[in-house]
């Protein structure tokens, strides 16, 4: 393997640990200040980062929060639907589904409770992609 090729691999590796653990994060604020509570400093002094390194791998405030919206709900899709997703068709399935459901809504994923709740109110009356990606609207979601 090209040297310069193993350290452009190396690279991009470490940015994508480090933009998950940044949306990780994201996702945890939100769920306590909803999405207009992000900040890029914000995050990049919670992580001990720099303000540019976390401006770098998301540009603006807006894409931070589509990939936390984007982050919360793999996270949701791994401890609520994927779950259910084993029982058998229909009834079965629909019980299993409401069950985890259950039991994300007493033991919730992030820290302020539910994601979703958190963050509902504060968009949905404003138009654009923020708000048609957390209402599964969009073509991100």
């Amino acid at each position: 393997m090209d040297p310069d090729a193993a350290t452009i691999d190396q690279r991009l590796a470490r940015g994508a640990k480090t933009r998950r653990a940044i949306t990780r994060r994201a996702v945890d604020v939100a769920s306590m200040e909803g999405l207009n509570g992000l900040s890029i400093g914000r995050l990049a002094t919670d992580l001990g980062l720099s303000k540019s390194g976390v401006q770098t791998l998301f540009g603006t405030k807006e894409q931070l929060q589509l990939a936390s919206i984007e982050c919360a709900r793999e996270m949701f899709t791994e401890a609520v639907v994927k779950p259910a997703l084993s029982a058998d068709h229909g009834v079965a399935r629909l019980r299993a589904l409401v069950e985890r459901w259950l039991v994300y809504a007493e033991t919730p994923l992030f820290p302020g409770g539910c994601f979703w709740v958190a963050n509902y109110a504060d968009f949905d009356s404003r138009p654009g992609l923020v708000r048609d990606t957390l209402f599964g609207e969009s073509p991100l979601a």
